[in-house]
């Protein structure tokens, strides 16, 4: 939840305006890899070693990121990463919240959260309560995160050449419409996979358009922050969709009611990009 916000500030600091969606999408598609590579590498440690040594493996792995970080000292010796300096930090706040773009942003990128979490968390329990393989439910959360690469990197360049606002309200009404579909078609091996895949382009691809963005319209000074705030909006998003979709499981003993919140939120959220 913290990471993300100051590596795309750094790297939007760091790199051309005409540029800057692009590689922040390069950055959510190098985090996208990780997830695909490590997701089976977990799985290999706790089957072999248990889940609570296998998290003592992770922080060797993960330390590797101090590492990394020691040697990222570019973003300072960047012309653009000084553009908004002369704002204070209360004066780039006022700037944010007075402006209705920068709260329809950050409320549409709240549905973002709640769809990409609650599939995350439940698809697996709601492919077996259809009563198909268990095996279904981890390759579809691979798949998401294989395609999410391209989607990423497709979006990010879309991004620096189309309007960001228009791409944001057509990847909402994607998703809108590719749960509708899931919904109303039989669910088997086939129709499952080509649903994760086609999720996975749309599955992260806001947030390359989303900070992009911020750092067009508030420039790249203060984008770790504002960009921040409206991650904040993403995460309680995420929490919401969660646990809602667990709680609407237990009172109805189905998911349906929450596909169906996942339409409309998609629409939604679609709708309050366009202005």
């Amino acid at each position: 939840g913290c990471g993300t916000a100051v590596v795309l500030g750094a790297v939007g600091r760091s790199v051309k305006v005409e540029n800057r969606t692009l590689y922040l999408g390069v950055v959510m598609a190098a985090g996208s890899f990780g997830q695909f590579v490590m997701v089976p590498i977990v799985s290999y440690l706790i089957q072999e070693f248990g889940w609570s040594e296998s998290l003592f493996y992770l922080v060797f792995i993960a330390s590797i990121m101090l590492i990394f970080s020691f040697v990222l000292n570019f973003s300072g010796k960047s012309v653009s990463s000084t553009q908004g300096s002369k704002q204070t930090i209360k004066e780039a706040l006022i700037e944010a919240f007075q402006s209705k773009s920068f709260n329809y942003l950050t409320t549409g990128f709240f549905v973002c959260g709640f769809h990409v979490t609650f599939v995350a968390v439940h698809l697996p329990a709601f492919l077996k309560d259809e009563s198909l393989p268990s095996w279904l439910g981890g390759w579809s959360l691979a798949l998401i995160g294989l395609f999410n690469i391209v989607g990423t990197l497709l979006f990010g360049h879309l991004g620096d050449r189309l309007s960001k606002k228009n791409l944001l309200a057509l990847l909402y009404s994607l998703r809108s419409v590719l749960f509708l579909l899931f919904i109303i078609l039989p669910k088997n091996e086939i129709t499952v996979l080509l649903f994760a895949s086609i999720l996975g382009l749309l599955w992260l691809s806001t947030v390359p358009l989303t900070s992009g963005i911020i750092s067009v319209v508030f420039g790249p000074y203060y984008m770790s922050m504002l960009y921040g705030i409206a991650f904040l909006s993403h995460q309680i998003g995420s929490f919401l969709g969660s646990w809602i979709g667990g709680r609407l499981f237990d009172y109805y003993g189905s998911y349906d009611l929450m596909w169906w919140i996942c339409v409309a939120l998609g629409f939604i959220s679609a709708a309050m990009h366009i202005p």
